[in-house]
């Protein structure tokens, strides 16, 4: 919804494809699984389902950076907000 109504700037590491809702099944014998079973949609149609989100800005938290208690990905996200020197408005498709 973020990328369809506003110019959202994604920060972080791709996501890996799953959403829409999740369903579980216990079969016998105690086994579960999970699938989810709704297409979702980026808002112009693209297939999101399976290939995930990819971040306009990539970033991963480092062993390093969790060791020193650095939250690397929010430093990032609050760095892009600075370097931003007009706000962005949105433009809605009617």
């Amino acid at each position: 919804m973020l990328e369809a109504t506003t110019d959202t700037v994604f920060v972080g590491s791709p996501t890996s494809g799953t959403n829409g809702d999740i369903t579980r099944a216990l079969l016998p014998g105690g086994v579960v699984f999970t699938f989810t079973g709704q297409a979702v949609l980026h808002g112009d149609g693209r297939q999101l389902q399976k290939k995930g989100l990819e971040p306009h800005v990539k970033v991963r938290p480092t062993l390093a950076g969790r060791q020193a208690g650095r939250d690397e990905l929010l430093e990032r996200a609050l760095q892009v907000l600075r370097e931003e020197t007009t706000p962005k408005v949105a433009t809605r498709k009617e």
